[in-house]
């Protein structure tokens, strides 16, 4: 009954997430120091990989394919983010950022 039919699904969405905020609030910090031009792109592009990985996620492997499909493509996405405000921004606003040293 309820969510246990989903029990895979919803594990693997609740993995990519977690992958996903360890990445901390790149977007934010993206948008708030003039750099939403590259964020909006990093979106734009990533959404259309995840919608494309959907696709044959589907086909391959059903709801599980699906479900990883977006959570590697989110987990991803931030990833990109996080990349570009490290290299960019010289800033780390993830979480290993916060519990390391600072240089």
């Amino acid at each position: 009954g309820g969510f246990q039919s989903a029990k895979t699904e919803l594990t693997i969405l609740a993995f990519g997430e977690l992958l996903s905020a360890s990445a901390g609030c790149v977007g934010i910090v993206m948008n708030m120091t003039g750099h939403q031009k590259e964020a909006a792109q990093i979106q734009i592009t990533s959404a259309f990989a995840i919608s494309v990985a959907m696709v044959a996620g589907a086909w391959l492997a059903g709801t599980v394919g699906v479900a990883c499909a977006v959570a590697l493509g989110v987990a991803l996405w931030n990833g990109r983010m996080w990349w570009y405000v490290r290299r960019a921004l010289k800033l780390d606003p993830s979480i290993l950022g916060v519990v390391a040293a600072p240089r």
